[in-house]
């Protein structure tokens, strides 16, 4: 009985910089895009303040070919960091399963964290 493994990792690192004139707007805006729901209402308190915000994002993935097909693994982890109003700061985490069963099939498993300072 013989079988071949092969396995190919990938990762990526970036690091985006925004000033706004609104940082309850930024934010707000951020985590809807985040959590992908336009149907949610934006709520603007003006005057909020200014700031500088950095959006770290890192991803990695591990990816093989196994009995079923392609099986593949991922993690994305980031983050909106707000330089003067920390309150504001919030991140994301997000794991990823992926196995192909059959040609056009995949069971692909999610979960997705949010977090707050």
């Amino acid at each position: 009985m013989s079988n071949t493994a092969q396995a190919e990792w990938s990762g990526g690192f970036d690091l985006s910089t925004y000033y706004t004139d609104d940082v309850g707007l930024f934010s707000v805006t951020r985590r809807l895009s985040l959590e992908e729901d336009p149907t949610q209402p934006i709520v603007d308190e003006p005057d909020q303040g200014s700031d500088f915000v950095y959006e770290p994002n890192a991803n990695i993935s591990w990816g093989t070919e196994n009995n079923l097909g392609e099986f593949v693994m991922s993690l994305d982890a980031g983050g909106y960091i707000f330089q003067d109003h920390s309150d504001y700061t919030h991140g994301f985490f997000q794991f990823a399963i992926e196995q192909e069963l059959a040609e056009n099939t995949n069971l692909k498993l999610y979960y997705d964290a949010n977090s707050s300072n």
